[in-house]
């Protein structure tokens, strides 16, 4: 794949100008089983952005369920429970066998297993993050795989946590909890979260 793509970006305000952009992909960030996270870098570009590859499953329809996830991701980062997404795009690679799925989003600073080994003070997060579980539910979602590893904050000058975030919204099914199960729904996630937090020492 060209280490560059020029995509229709969605109406927001991180583009000076919101129609199509050139985006260049750059160094590796991570890779794991969900997708590899590469930085990216674009003219018109007002923030920092990093893009998400994966290459899906050649079946009769390899794009669909990444399609719903972009669907889910864009309504996430909407809601402002997940980061912004700027451009997606599913391209068939048919000389390779594969179709390759491209999510480009806001760069977030660090995963929450990674915050306390930059020494960012973790003021409230939880609390932030109960906020957002409950935003997620009302919405119709439950991300079914989230961990430390799958929570991103932003930070601020002052080493304080800005904001929490949920990412990779792949392992996402329909929800429809009535308002007397929110609590037991959003306790019982953030109970899991408590427990991981202890396992790394946060």
């Amino acid at each position: 794949m060209s280490n560059e793509i020029e995509l229709p970006v969605r109406k927001s305000n991180l583009f000076f100008k919101p129609d199509r952009v050139l985006f260049q992909f750059g160094a590796v960030l991570g890779d794991g089983s969900c997708g590899t996270v590469v930085q990216v870098t674009c003219n018109q570009c007002a923030i920092p952005l990093v893009a998400k590859l994966v290459v899906l499953e050649d079946d009769d329809d390899p794009g669909t369920n990444f399609q719903n996830e972009i669907e889910i991701s864009e309504r996430m980062g909407d809601a402002g429970i997940g980061p912004r997404i700027v451009a997606s795009v599913i391209l068939p690679r048919p000389e390779l066998h594969s179709t390759v799925g491209i999510l480009i989003m806001e760069q977030l600073d660090f995963t929450l297993s990674a915050l306390k080994q930059n020494q960012y003070v973790a003021k409230d997060i939880l609390d932030v993050l109960l906020v957002k579980l409950r935003q997620m539910l009302q919405l119709g979602y439950r991300h079914d795989d989230l961990s430390v590893e799958n929570i991103m904050v932003r930070t601020n000058k002052q080493s304080q946590v800005s904001n929490v975030y949920m990412i990779d919204w792949g392992w996402t099914t329909s929800h429809s909890p009535s308002n007397s199960s929110f609590d037991f729904e959003t306790n019982a996630i953030i109970q899991t979260l408590r427990l991981e937090l202890q396992q790394i020492n946060f």
